[in-house]
Formats: structure tokens, sequence, C-alpha cells
């Protein structure tokens, strides 16, 4: 299977919530004005992406079920911190990029007065 075929590939992910629970669900995404199927589908991009506060919030949650201990989940967040500042340090963030491009701009007006 090629990647362009892979993507194109869907699964449906199914759950079963209590009634009330649905209901306060679905009121909570109306007033925040997002759909619930956005909602969901944006904290499972978080939790598949380590973001740092879907992650701290899935640690709390193995500590209070007694899935995992506080010492894993705190080294589990520093590994991901750690690998966010090396990816910071060697890649340029938006702002750096932009800030760049404004040097240019203004080099390149410097010039023709």
């Amino acid at each position: 299977m090629t990647e362009e075929n892979s993507k194109q590939i869907k699964k449906a992910v199914t759950f079963i919530i209590p009634t009330k629970a649905h209901a306060e669900l679905k009121a909570r995404c109306y007033y925040d004005r997002i759909s619930l199927r956005l909602f969901i589908r944006e904290i499972i991009k978080g939790y598949i992406n380590n973001d740092i506060r879907i992650v701290k919030f899935v640690n709390e949650v193995k500590d209070k079920k007694g899935i995992s201990t506080k010492n894993r989940n705190k080294k589990n967040i520093e590994n991901i911190e750690k690998g966010q500042k090396v990816f910071n340090d060697i890649f340029w963030t938006k702002e750096e990029i932009d800030d760049i491009y404004d040097v240019i701009n203004l080099t390149d007006l410097s010039e023709e007065l």
C-alpha cells in the first residue's frame, strides 16, 4: 500500500458514555462554539503529538487510577519537554523567520534610499 493510499483510509472511533455526560459534552462544545467532532479530533491529535497539556492531563488520570507512578509521569513530561527544547534549538520558530524577512525588507529599503 502506498503512502498516498494509506492517508485516505479512515477508521471510526466509537465509545459509549452516559446520556447525561453526552448532553453536557454537547452543551459545552456548543457554548465554546466548537463541534463535537472537531473537539474530539483535536484532543486525539494533541494526544498523538504529545501536547504537553494533554500529556499532563493523561498523567493525572493515570495517577488517580493507579495505572502509573508519579515518578514515571514526571520523567515522561521531562522527556517531552527536552525533546521540544531540542526541536526548538534546531529549527527556527515562525517569529524568527518573520524577523529575518523583516531584516531583509529593511535592507532592501535602505539600499533604495
